[in-house]
């Protein structure tokens, strides 16, 4: 017993100190100077110590592997995203450069191609004698202004006129009057305006082709309300009228009781197919008088056909004139607004119509006007357009009515108008338009004399006469024959040989 004890105390001592040495070696691998065991017996054998046979050595001291010094995955994952968002930016950076090189030689290419058109205007001629004429007017007005500086400084120092003023008609007055005196009136508001009066001049009157070689040079160089007087000819020009201006042929000829234009001697013709004769923007107001005004004579099928004369939103007052031909899309076409006055004015053998109203705001008077033979209509009213006035209107033989009124709106008002021999009908109101016939004649249309189509839309009669074979009056399309109002008019059959019947004429 007291050996097995003896045995066992040794064997606790034995790995106690194993175990110690163990801890030595380990400090000192670290770090020599940090281990508790001296220097100088850090070399030294191990002491003599009892093992016995049956127990294990301890294992030698673990080499730490690559392993045990990786990094932990958190700061792996920070560094790899990091790393992705740095590779993004240069990325970015590389397109944002491309297209900033891309677009910086495209501004090079427009700064070399400017530059090359600056050389070519200013080695033109005519750019360089604009540019001098240019450079004189500065010049001339810098003198100026300079002189007037002096001027002004002249009349500071010099002392001021002393001038009597003269008596007025009103103090000359007082004066003679046996009354009492009224108190003295500066200025006579009278005399005044009558001065005014005298003072203005009268506006310019050119000539063509004394004056001027085009009718556009004198309309570009005449003042407001200036009269253009044109010798007879044929002139092939697009005139553009965006100012108060008029326009007169030398030689006119009157009638004043016919229907239609009379014979013209100025005609205006557009230059190429395409183009109008006569343009009138909305600032412009034109009077024409005894002028023929056509679109050009040659053929071109790519050409988009256009009226002779175009009014967009300015005022048109055509006297004794012509519009339209065979190319002519129509012979007016007045839109947007526009005003048109036609006083025996002929529009006939167009494509289309003879006159076209279209907009909101566009108003027209004609009086004694002949819209006939053209290929549809001889006056065409739509998008709420109007006609206040209609006297003594022709609109005879044209392909399809005498009179087109459409959308609502639009309204007309005829009087004394002879709409007789249309392929089709004499008038036909349709889409909520609106017409008022009186003392009209109606004789031998192709289909009917008065015509309405779809609901809302309305003609008044008075005192018309019709005469003919087709059925005089009619409603389509929902159209109610209570919105057809004819009273005190006449019904005749008639046939080819019968007279035509003339209502108010």
């Amino acid at each position: 017993m007291a050996l097995a004890s003896a045995l066992a105390s040794a064997l606790s001592d034995a790995h106690a100190t194993m175990a110690h040495a163990k801890v030595h070696e380990d400090y000192a691998a670290a770090d020599p100077f940090s281990s508790p065991v001296p220097p100088s017996k850090q070399n030294a054998p191990p002491a003599t110590v009892f093992k016995p046979t049956s127990v294990t050595p301890p294992s030698p001291p673990r080499t730490p592997t690559s392993a045990d010094k990786r990094e932990p995955a958190s700061t792996v994952a920070a560094r790899r995203a990091l790393r992705a968002a740095v590779e993004r930016v240069e990325r970015r950076c590389a397109r944002v450069e491309a297209v900033v090189a891309s677009r910086l030689d495209a501004l090079d290419a427009r700064c070399t191609e400017m530059k090359t058109m600056m050389v070519k205007l200013v080695e033109n001629q005519p750019t360089k004698t604009c540019l001098d004429a240019v450079k004189a007017a500065r010049e001339a007005a810098a003198r100026a202004e300079v002189a007037a500086q002096q001027a002004q400084k002249h009349a500071e120092a010099s002392p001021p006129l002393q001038r009597e003023r003269k008596k007025s008609l009103s103090d000359r007055l007082a004066a003679l009057s046996p009354l009492k005196k009224q108190p003295v009136v500066e200025e006579d508001a009278l005399v005044a305006a009558y001065a005014s009066y005298q003072d203005q001049e009268p506006p310019s009157i050119s000539r063509i082709p004394d004056d001027f070689a085009t009718i556009q040079a004198a309309i570009d160089a005449a003042e407001d309300d200036g009269l253009v007087i044109i010798a007879p000819g044929l002139y092939r020009e697009a005139l553009v009228v965006a100012r108060p201006i008029k326009l007169e042929a030398a030689e006119t000829t009157s009638d004043d009781e016919g229907v239609g234009a009379p014979l013209t001697t100025v005609t205006v013709e557009a230059p190429a197919p395409g183009s109008r004769a006569l343009l009138v923007t909305a600032a412009g107001s034109c009077t024409a008088r005894g002028i023929a005004w056509r679109c050009s004579t040659e053929v071109n099928e790519l050409a988009r056909p256009c009226a002779a004369v175009g009014v967009k939103g300015g005022r048109l007052a055509l006297e004794s004139c012509a519009v339209g031909s065979a190319s002519a899309l129509s012979g007016v076409n007045a839109q947007r607004g526009a005003t048109l006055s036609l006083l025996r004015v002929t529009g006939a053998n167009c494509r289309h119509t003879g006159v076209l109203l279209s907009g909101a705001g566009t108003t027209a008077t004609l009086e004694r006007c002949d819209l006939s033979e053209n290929g549809a209509h001889g006056l065409e009213i739509q998008d709420a357009a109007r006609v206040d006035d209609a006297l003594r209107l022709r609109c005879a033989h044209n392909a399809l009515f005498g009179v087109f009124v459409s959308d609502p709106g639009s309204s007309s008002k005829l009087r004394r108008a002879d709409l007789s021999r249309n392929r089709r009908c004499g008038v036909w109101v349709q889409s909520g338009a609106s017409c008022d016939v009186s003392d009209a004649t109606f004789s031998k249309n192709g289909e009917h004399g008065v015509a309405l189509s779809e609901d809302k839309s309305s003609a008044v009669l008075r005192r018309c006469a019709f005469a003919g074979r087709d059925d005089h009056l009619a409603c389509f399309n929902g159209a109610a024959f209570s919105s057809l109002d004819a009273r005190d008019c006449c019904y005749e059959p008639g046939d080819d040989d019968s007279p035509r019947l003339e209502a108010g004429l």
